[in-house]
C-alpha cells in the first residue's frame, strides 16, 4: 500500500478590520487558544499562534488536501463570529479581508515559532504598518534587512542550500 507524506507549514499573517487595536492582553490567550481549537477541529496543526492589538501570525501545518485559502477562511470566519458574541466589548470586532501566507521549510519551524511567540517584545518599537513597509520594500530588492523575517528566512535558505546542497 502506497503512503503519502506531507509536513506543509505556514506563517500566515491577517489583521484586524482596519488595523483598529482590538486584541487586548485581556482577552489575547483566549483567542489565540480559540484560533488553535478551530484549526485543530479542521486537522489543521497550530503550531504557534500569536500577535498584537492589531494582527495576528499562526504558523500552521495544513494539510495537502487543504487549501490554505480554505483554511484561512475558517479560522477567520468562525473565531470572528466567537470573539463578538462571547468577549466583552468586542461586539463590533471583524477580521480585514485577505491575508499573508508563506511556506515555512521544516527546517526553519524553530526560528518562525521564536518570531510568532515574541509579537509583543517585536512591535515595541515598530507598528504593523511600519514592519509591513519594510517588508514589502525589502521583498521587492535585492538587498535584505534584519528587519523583515521573510527576507532574512529566504536568505537562510538560500544559504543552506549552497553550502549543504551544492556546495562550491
Amino acid at each position: 500500500m502506497a503512503n503519502t507524506y506531507t509536513a506543509l507549514h505556514y506563517h500566515v499573517v491577517f489583521s484586524t478590520k482596519n488595523r483598529e487595536p482590538w486584541i487586548t492582553t485581556e482577552h489575547e490567550q483566549r483567542i489565540w487558544s480559540y484560533l488553535g481549537g478551530i484549526a485543530r477541529e479542521n486537522d489543521i496543526k497550530p503550531l504557534m499562534i500569536g500577535g498584537i492589538e492589531n494582527h495576528v501570525h499562526l504558523l500552521l501545518g495544513i494539510p495537502a488536501a487543504l487549501a490554505v485559502s480554505k483554511a484561512v477562511q475558517m479560522i477567520k470566519g468562525g473565531s470572528s463570529a466567537w470573539i463578538k458574541e462571547m468577549l466583552p466589548g468586542m461586539k463590533g470586532f471583524g477580521w480585514q479581508d485577505g491575508y499573508g501566507a508563506f511556506t515555512v521549510s521544516k527546517s526553519l519551524v524553530p526560528e518562525v515559532t521564536r518570531y510568532v511567540s515574541e509579537q509583543r517584545q517585536h512591535h515595541q518599537g515598530r507598528t504593523f504598518e511600519q514592519e509591513y513597509e519594510v517588508c514589502w520594500n525589502d521583498t521587492r530588492s535585492s538587498s535584505t534587512s534584519d528587519t523583515c523575517l521573510i527576507p532574512r528566512l529566504w536568505d537562510e535558505v538560500s544559504r543552506r542550500y549552497a553550502t549543504e546542497v551544492h556546495p562550491s
